[in-house]
């Protein structure tokens, strides 16, 4: 096998960042196999992870990720020994323009010169990523000479000089290493998707082949970003160049207002206060729940489960309140659709419930879909591609099939749909072409 080539990609999200790599034999012979970098958790898997970073009180970088947040937590010396940024993406991204004299804060309210915070987190990324693959290969299999890096950034952050901080934070901290230096192209979340999109063949696309689309017909990229919901419009030239003709950004993630929902739906139930106090534990597993029911399209004449501690409700209700969880569940607006089943410790809700809540939520993608499509002029949109955090969701390509019955709906299976971006940005930094953009009048590379 020819292990003379790698592109590896790094997600640079607001809420999270990933990994994934792919080989030059890899991507000749199958370029939808795409590798992403696994992570174990206390509770499962992960595929991405928080931009926690810590430096050591010299300025040197020891953890990223969930480590460095389970060191945070578990070091009782860390005040005088280390310096703790819960989120080195987030921080960066709230400010409007970013520049050499940027500052970002560490948990204590230390500031820090952003470039110089930020290329340690790149470099620490890049070691990372490099003994993770030379764990299996030799180095002599693999250089670094031999990486090309792609930086994969959100849509939101096209226009605030991100790309030109990234870049310049990135030749600062490589600045002796020429080959890592020099080998660097970022691509926006669209762009990405839109490349990946682009290499699936009929089978996992729905029976749509988007590199076969004719010259002049257009797509929508329908990006379900961390940040933001990105609606982006492509038209063919010709090859496999494409012009984007509309940007769009929502003003949230369709995943936040949905779990934003299901949180005041929890509020209601329980009671502001009891929720409060009780979220602190059940939230991680609540989402997880949510997360399964968008996968699947919800029978609506079954119930759901959720597991919720009855021990832990009740204790609280016995501390803040003089009625019981009980009482609480069947005095409330929901109690003729809810089962509390207290000796499994699990509540049973309609699915039409919880169906009514997700809608509320999809109805929004249906509008935001629609107000886009009026932007196209006079040439008509065929194609829309689900990509992103929600994009394999039964309950949203249903949706988005019943209200655009006569467009094709192209999104490959539930994880691939996810990563799509991700995975298009390691395929572009094989073989990039320019298309046109209008982020900033630029150009950017999309790779076909």
């Amino acid at each position: 096998m020819d292990y003379s080539m790698l592109v590896t990609a790094i997600k640079i999200g607001t809420k999270s960042c990933g990994f994934a790599h792919q080989f030059k034999y890899q991507f000749e012979d199958d370029p939808k196999i795409v590798q992403s970098y696994v992570f174990m958790t206390e509770k499962a898997p992960r595929l991405d992870f928080p931009s926690a970073f810590i430096l050591s009180k010299e300025g040197h970088a020891e953890e990223f990720g969930y480590q460095a947040i389970q060191q945070f937590e578990e070091n009782e010396d860390y005040s005088k020994d280390f310096v703790f940024f819960e989120n080195v993406i987030e921080s960066l991204y709230i400010s409007e323009d970013l520049d050499d004299e940027t500052l970002i804060k560490d948990s204590r309210g230390g500031k820090h010169k952003a470039l110089d915070i930020f290329g340690k987190f790149m470099k620490k990324l890049v070691d990372f990523s490099y003994l993770k693959l030379t764990s299996r290969l030799t180095p002599e299999f693999l250089k670094r000479s031999d990486i090309k890096w792609v930086l994969m950034i959100p849509s939101v952050r096209t226009e605030s000089g991100v790309v030109a901080f990234f870049e310049k934070a990135w030749h600062e901290v490589f600045w002796n290493d020429t080959s890592t230096r020099q080998n660097l192209s970022i691509v926006a979340f669209p762009d990405a998707a839109l490349t990946y999109y682009s290499y699936l063949t009929p089978n996992l696309c729905n029976g749509i082949s988007i590199n076969k689309i004719l010259p002049g017909e257009r797509v929508m990229i329908i990006g379900f970003e961390d940040e933001i919901d990105s609606l982006n419009i492509y038209e063919k030239i010709e090859d496999c160049n494409f012009k984007q003709v509309v940007h769009f950004l929502s003003g949230a993630s369709s995943k936040c207002l949905i779990l934003k929902a299901f949180d005041s739906f929890f509020e209601n139930l329980i009671g502001s206060w009891i929720w409060t106090v009780a979220k602190r534990n059940l939230w991680q597993d609540i989402v997880s729940k949510v997360d399964s029911l968008l996968k699947s399209k919800m029978d609506t004449k079954h119930m759901e489960t959720f597991v919720l501690s009855y021990h832990k409700l009740e204790k609280i209700c016995d501390q803040h309140t003089n009625t019981t969880l009980k009482q609480i569940i069947e005095t409330s607006e929901y109690s003729s659709k809810i089962k509390y089943m207290f000796e499994l410790s699990q509540m049973r809700v309609q699915s039409s419930l919880l169906k009514s809540i997700f809608e509320k939520c999809l109805s929004n993608i249906v509008r935001n879909i629609k107000h886009v499509l009026a932007k196209s002029d006079d040439k008509e949109v065929n194609t829309l591609i689900l990509a992103g955090n929600i994009a394999g969701s039964g309950l949203l390509i249903q949706t988005v099939q019943t209200a655009f019955p006569s467009k094709q709906i192209a999104v490959s299976d539930t994880h691939a749909a996810m990563e799509a971006a991700l995975r298009g940005a390691v395929l572009y930094g094989h073989t990039p072409i320019v298309v046109s953009s209008i982020f900033s009048g630029a150009q950017v590379m999309v790779a076909q």
